[in-house]
């Protein structure tokens, strides 16, 4: 899924939509259709599994940190500059 997404060509998007298409998960199965005896069915063709594009707490937590380091370095670059 993540393959397909980040796809830079039309071409590469194919290629892992083709692969993903082997997947037992992305068939239909008729029998839902059935059983919902001409109700409405929704079938959720693209559900991008988010955790794999977030970032971790860990690495949040770094950069945060190094932001925090950003900015003193600066406050002191501005406080060296007053004097």
């Amino acid at each position: 899924m993540q393959e397909m997404i980040l796809a830079e060509t039309v071409d590469e998007r194919q290629t892992a939509l083709d692969r993903s298409a082997a997947d037992p998960a992305f068939r239909f199965h008729p029998e839902s259709s059935e059983a919902m005896k001409g109700l409405p069915v929704t079938i959720r063709l693209l559900d991008p599994p988010m955790h794999e594009f977030l970032p971790t707490a860990a690495q949040l937590e770094l950069e945060i940190a190094h932001l925090h380091h950003l900015r003193d370095t600066i406050k002191g670059l501005e406080d060296c500059r007053t004097r």
